[in-house]
């Protein structure tokens, strides 16, 4: 639930929440595990006036591998073949954002921007580990890694025809525990990608597109990751 501190200066809006995730896998060879773990967030917002918002969040993450990622096999592609790992463990996070959102008669006819960082400290991080010479791969956990980024995103609507533009860029880094000690990018976090789109809406029916581009920065990797 929200709530909502009025004051002299602005307006206060404050925003709690709690889940719980219980996980448990299992195959044919008795391999199972089994996890669970209850998540907080709490978020926090400030409106010195009307259509403008500096807000800041925390959360404590929690993600179970798939299916695919733990008992993965057969060919990944030619040359090369997937290893399951049933002893893949859950990805924990704790992620701190803050940002801005602005916006002019959004719901009539206007726009809307918002711009936000984060920084994310992950435990067990899920990463894809391709070893080419060895003609295998398999889904690991990271020990220890750090993902930040920024995100970016501008809406514009004329009553019945929307527009809206975006950008993201992150970079993770293996902090510690990596294969030969060293801080090198990961291949499972994507660079950059910007997105454009355009809705149209006729009484109940709507139209649209999106145009996207992927941009992978290349970096110096250590074998495995």
């Amino acid at each position: 639930d929200e709530i909502t501190f009025g004051s002299k200066i602005g307006t206060f809006y404050l925003i709690p929440s709690l889940r719980y995730d219980g996980y448990s896998s299992s195959n044919s060879n008795n391999d199972e595990n089994t996890y669970d773990q209850l998540s907080p967030k709490i978020g926090l917002s400030y409106s010195p006036f009307n259509n403008f918002i500096l807000f800041t969040n925390y959360a404590h993450g929690f993600r179970a591998p798939k299916m695919t990622e733990t008992f993965a096999t057969g060919e990944h592609f030619p040359g090369n073949e997937f290893i399951a790992n049933p002893d893949l463990a859950p990805e924990t996070n704790d992620t701190f954002e803050v940002g801005l959102r602005m916006e002019q008669n959004y719901d009539v006819s206007g726009w809307r921007f918002e711009v936000s960082g984060f920084h994310t400290n992950a435990e067990n991080f899920i990463d894809l580990q391709i070893k080419a010479l060895a003609g295998t791969t398999q889904y690991i956990n990271i020990p220890n890694a750090e993902i930040e980024g920024i995100n970016a995103n501008f809406m514009y609507s004329l009553k019945r025809l929307d527009f809206t533009t975006s950008y993201a860029y992150t970079t993770g880094t293996c902090t510690s525990d990596c294969e030969d000690g060293s801080i090198e990018n990961m291949d499972g976090v994507p660079n950059a990608d910007d997105i454009f789109g355009g809705v149209y809406v006729q009484d109940e029916i709507t139209f649209g597109s999106k145009i996207g581009t992927f941009y992978l920065i290349p970096s110096l990797r250590y074998d495995g990751y």
